[in-house]
């Protein structure tokens, strides 16, 4: 029992310093991507793939460590290059090899 804590503690750790080392290196279209891919693996629809919650810009810049305005204009971007599609709160990835190159 103790030996399992320990091992999710260090999972629970290395997962942390990876999140660190990306918000202080990682250009911020970067950790969208990462984001982007991040929730569409944990919380999209199975069927279809596609992510569909409710989140604010505010929120989804929360998340990757940036403003919103700066969110907005990277989901502009990248609709203009075809890697996204975007409808109020639901993004759906297009190409999510292209995407996961950022």
């Amino acid at each position: 029992m103790l030996e399992s804590f320990v091992l999710q503690l260090v999972v629970d750790i290395k997962l942390a310093e990876t999140r660190m080392v990306d918000l202080a290196y990682k250009p911020v279209r970067g950790r969208l991507a990462d984001a982007l891919l991040d929730l569409t693996e944990r919380l999209s629809n199975p069927l279809t793939g596609t992510l569909s919650i409710s989140l604010t810009s505010v929120d989804l810049g929360k998340y990757v460590g940036t403003a919103k305005e700066t969110v907005n204009r990277l989901l502009s971007e990248m609709r203009h290059e075809g890697l996204v599609t975007t409808d109020e709160s639901k993004i759906v990835i297009i190409d999510m090899i292209y995407i996961s190159i950022y």
